[in-house]
């Protein structure tokens, strides 16, 4: 990979890594320093290994903890006049955790988020735990259809798919 041409990227081995980011986050804040990688395998893995040994923190997600938005979501900025919705890609910071639990077999997070590209605005919603682990880029298809039939089950005693549909958002 060619870097040579910017400053301040650069190509690194894993083996390098907790040191080199030790030293960036204490110099540059973590604000200012990024990892890139070209799996989710691998995020998982230096995520895991970034969390452990530079943060400390063993929590499967802390208060303090930056996400990425891993699919577009209207639901929870449809009060809002100037944000139009979640989108894919966007940078989160977890500002408080309410609580976690498990329901249809799937665990979840009722948290406050604040998006720093927004002024941080702050919203509540759930998060899907599953997918902080997962080496796929969000919940897999045959998961969200298991999720939404699992879910529709409470509702069975509404005829009208679309009633259901409303009831379980």
């Amino acid at each position: 990979m060619h870097t040579d041409r910017f400053k301040d990227i650069e190509c690194i081995s894993g083996g390098q890594l907790i040191d080199r980011l030790s030293s960036d986050y204490q110099r540059d804040g973590m604000d200012e320093t990024i990892v890139i990688c070209r799996s989710n395998k691998r995020a998982n893995l230096y995520n895991q290994g970034i969390r452990n040994t530079i943060l400390y923190r063993e929590d499967e997600l802390n208060v303090g903890d930056m996400l990425m938005v891993v699919k577009n979501n209207y639901y929870w900025t449809e009060k809002l006049k100037n944000f139009d919705f979640i989108a894919n890609g966007e940078i989160v910071k977890v500002n408080r955790i309410y609580k976690v639990y498990e329901l249809y077999g799937f665990r979840f997070a009722d948290v406050l988020l604040s998006f720093p590209d927004y002024d941080d605005l702050e919203l509540d919603v759930k998060v899907i735990m599953n997918t902080l682990h997962s080496e796929a880029p969000a919940l897999s298809l045959a998961d969200q259809e298991r999720l939404f039939e699992l879910a529709s089950e409470d509702y069975a005693h509404l005829s009208r798919k679309r009633e259901r549909i409303e009831q379980i958002r």
